[in-house]
């Protein structure tokens, strides 16, 4: 009887407390100053951009998977200039084709934490 009540109990505490939803990017709070990469930028990549954008042969030539690969392409983040930053004038619509490509479109506060973090220096913290 014991056995029993304590694998009902067991069973209770895991099924309340356990919480496997995945992270939505869209839910990440993006701070108005001292946007961190690894905390509020790359999520994004992961969730919005790495389909199209990953080490995979299908990819495009722009590998979103980490900082390195995205600051050494020229052009593409042009710390302290999100106006001129190929990233943000694509993810903003300021050029053609707008993205990300799929439905999963980048909400205002993304696109928005993103030229902060580029205005901030695009740095890798």
């Amino acid at each position: 009887m014991f056995i029993k009540k304590s694998l009902i109990l067991f069973f209770s505490f895991f099924l309340f407390t356990c919480n496997d939803t995945p992270v939505d990017s869209n839910d990440n709070e993006i701070p108005n100053s001292n946007v961190s990469y690894s905390k509020h930028i790359q999520p994004i990549f992961n969730s919005k951009c790495i389909i199209c954008h990953s080490e995979s042969p299908q990819g495009t030539s722009l590998k979103l998977t980490n900082y390195s690969n995205l600051i050494t392409k020229p052009g593409i983040v042009r710390p302290n200039e999100p106006l001129s930053s190929v990233l943000y004038q694509r993810i903003s619509g300021m050029s053609y084709p707008r993205m990300p490509l799929n439905q999963d479109t980048l909400t205002a506060k993304q696109i928005q934490g993103i030229k902060t973090w580029i205005s901030e220096g695009a740095r890798n913290n």
